[in-house]
C-alpha cells in the first residue's frame, strides 16, 4: 500500500510498501462434487474464480491429479473480476473418489488454495441384442427345428449378467436355447 514518509515545508512524499496487499479470491463451486458418474466417461465442471479483494492476483499454477485436465493452469485474476476454468475428470477406477486441486498464487495470505474434488464412480452394463427380432417359418413340420443366431453384446462398462431363463421366451414353451447357466460379459467384451 501507500504510506507517508515525511513532511518538509508542507511537501508530502509517498513510498510504495513492498509488501503485497492481500487479495480475496474464491472459487464456486467449492468443493467440486461430480456426483455419481460412469467410469471412463469424461465429465466437465466449470469453476468460477472470483477476486473481490484489494488488487490483482496472479494464479501461477493449478496442480491437478492425473485424471483431471484443465483448460488453463495460470492467469491473472483482475481485481473485482471473475474467470471461468473448465475442469474435466475422466475416472478410471470404480468407487469413491477424493482428491484436490492446488492453486498456487502470489496472494501473501493464501499462496496455496486447496479445492477438494469428490465423486462416486460406477460401472453400468448396456445390453445390445442383434437382431432385435427373430422370424421363424410358421410352416415347420412337427418335430422339425430351425436355428437362428442371436448376438448379445455388452456396450457398457459394468458386468452384464444374462441367465438362460431370461433368454427363453416367456410366451411359448417350444422355444429354447442351446446354452445353459449364467453368462457374464465383462466390460467392452463381446
Amino acid at each position: 500500500g501507500l504510506g507517508l514518509v515525511a513532511i518538509t515545508n508542507w511537501e508530502f512524499w509517498t513510498y510504495e510498501d513492498p509488501t503485497p496487499s492481500p487479495t480475496n479470491y474464491s472459487t464456486e463451486p467449492f468443493p467440486i462434487n461430480y456426483g455419481t458418474i460412469e467410469i471412463g466417461i469424461p465429465v466437465t465442471e466449470t469453476i468460477i474464480f472470483t477476486n473481490s479483494g484489494n488488487g490483482d492476483v496472479e494464479i501461477i499454477d493449478i496442480i491437478s491429479p492425473i485424471d483431471i485436465s484443465l483448460d488453463m493452469t495460470s492467469f491473472t485474476l483482475l481485481n473485482e473480476s471473475t474467470n471461468p476454468i473448465e475442469v474435466t475428470f475422466t475416472p478410471n477406477t470404480e468407487g469413491s473418489y477424493i482428491d484436490s486441486l492446488v492453486v498456487v498464487s502470489n496472494d501473501p495470505e493464501m499462496p496455496e488454495y486447496i479445492i477438494p474434488i469428490t465423486a462416486e464412480i460406477i460401472s453400468i452394463p448396456i445390453i445390445s441384442i442383434n437382431p432385435t427380432q427373430l422370424d421363424f417359418d410358421i410352416y415347420l413340420n412337427e418335430g422339425s427345428q430351425e436355428q437362428q443366431m442371436l448376438t448379445i453384446q455388452n456396450n457398457g462398462t459394468g458386468l452384464l449378467e444374462v441367465s438362460e431363463n431370461s433368454m427363453a421366451s416367456e410366451y411359448h414353451e417350444d422355444f429354447s436355447t442351446n446354452t445353459t447357466g449364467l453368462y457374464t460379459f465383462d466390460n467392452w467384451q463381446i
